[in-house]
């Protein structure tokens, strides 16, 4: 019985990931100019805000500050939205245990797809990137329109590294506080 039931959660677990591998390739990206241009006439009318927070893990209480290391804002769809959810959904379902290497590149992949689409459909590419300070591991992101955005950024060790890819929302005049640290991580992979 027992057998039954881990056959089971195999076959689920591998049709779970076969269809994040589907949504990793390409999530469609019809709204994407209709984002776009939201955030540009949102940016053009001044309603925008700002997001920022640290970048640190703490193991065992004691803060690992990730000082001078970069983070991407990334404009939202919502389907890479669902996409990101479903990836952090197999990475929960799994323990949550670490990807392997296939799909940690996947979800890498994703990551780079989109950010690759936003600049092909808009020149003028809205995406920013920061880095944070050497004294503080402190990020931080001014003048960004209203809307929907992804907070990016990555950590690599020797055998596995951690991605994450966490959703703020920016309303006009409003800062947003999102730090990320292991309680946000998106997920952790292994590498080849």
């Amino acid at each position: 019985m027992i057998r039954h039931v881990r056959v089971a959660l195999s076959v689920l677990t591998m049709t779970t990931l076969s269809a994040c591998a589907i949504t990793a390739r390409s999530p469609d990206s019809n709204h994407l100019p209709s984002v776009l241009s939201a955030l540009h006439e949102a940016q053009r009318t001044d309603r925008t805000g700002s997001v920022d927070g640290f970048l640190a893990l703490y193991p065992a209480g004691a803060p690992v500050p990730l000082h001078d290391w970069p983070v991407m804002l990334l404009p939202a769809t919502p389907e890479l939205e669902a996409a990101i959810a479903a990836f952090h959904q197999t990475y929960l379902a799994q323990g949550p245990a670490p990807l392997s290497p296939a799909q940690l590149q996947q979800a890498r992949q994703l990551l780079r797809d989109a950010a690759e689409r936003v600049r092909r459909v808009e020149p003028r590419s809205l995406i920013q990137t920061a880095k944070t300070g050497q004294e503080e591991p402190r990020f931080q992101f001014l003048s960004v329109p209203e809307g929907r955005w992804l907070l990016i950024a990555e950590l690599t060790a020797k055998r596995s590294a951690l991605l994450w890819a966490v959703p703020v929302i920016i309303r006009p005049g409003q800062q947003v506080h999102q730090s990320l640290n292991e309680g946000s991580v998106w997920v952790e992979g292994l590498l080849p």
